[in-house]
């Protein structure tokens, strides 16, 4: 039954075009491992982070252009791939795998509720490594509003987490630090080592391998080094911040 729902989810958000047809596939997949190791418990929690982050950024927006986007593939597997390789230890790790797959999700949460919620309503943030105030959307930039919404990201999908596992109290609290953890984590990566590109046709600054059609061209960071690749540094991060707990 929970296969089932699986495919139904995905061929769902397939045709509200909140998945792209690999990002489904993907999400199967993803979501195939976590059904058969963590039961309909670590489903209600993917989907807990999949339809909160969905409906955070379609929210309307007053100071930039609404994106929307569909999850590709890789933006599947960055978000979502260390939480099923978490799963997949669970025959060995025991309720500590479930504990590392609910960090990496809350991580993950936390790292998209700060972005929709603070380029919506925290203004102009203030961007780490050129320590000045900066456009709202470029990775490496905090805002008091983004760094409150990391928090409650990582603490509402951890405290989903520990609810329908049953877990002990002090998991809570482990796993909402190590989510908000994965999220500075990202923006420090996000300001520092995250290649930046420009659009060689509107100039406008871009995270996109491609902008206006057109291939944009390498500014700084390290090559190949995009958003994805720093998603899933963040996800990581949590899980190995609850192993180092342990």
């Amino acid at each position: 039954m929970e296969f089932i729902l699986v495919i139904f989810i995905a061929l769902a958000a397939l045709r509200v075009r909140a998945l792209s047809l690999f990002g489904a596939l993907s999400a199967t997949g993803v979501g195939f491992i976590i059904a058969y190791f963590f039961s309909w418990e670590g489903l209600i929690v993917l989907g807990v982070f999949f339809v909160s982050s969905t409906v955070l950024g379609r929210l309307p927006a007053r100071t930039f252009t609404r994106e929307k986007e569909q999850r590709t593939a890789w933006q599947v597997l960055a978000n979502g791939g260390v939480a099923a390789g978490s799963a997949l230890l669970y025959p060995w790790l025991g309720e500590l795998s479930i504990i590392m797959f609910v960090a990496s999700l809350a991580a993950a949460a936390s790292d998209t509720w700060a972005t929709e919620l603070g380029r919506r309503f925290g203004g102009r943030p203030y961007h780490l490594r050129k320590r000045s105030i900066g456009e709202n959307g470029l990775s490496g930039a905090v805002s008091i509003v983004g760094t409150f919404a990391a928090l409650l990201g990582s603490f509402f999908v951890s405290l989903v987490g520990w609810y329908v596992f049953s877990l002990d109290a002090w998991t809570l609290v482990i796993m909402t630090v190590a989510g908000f953890v994965g999220s500075i984590i990202d923006t420090v990566f996000g300001a520092y080592a995250q290649e930046e590109r420009k659009c060689r046709v509107c100039q406008q600054k871009t995270e996109s391998l491609v902008h206006c059609r057109k291939q944009t061209t390498f500014v700084r960071g390290v090559r190949f080094l995009g958003n994805n690749s720093v998603n899933t540094l963040c996800t990581l991060s949590a899980a190995i911040v609850v192993w180092f707990f342990a």
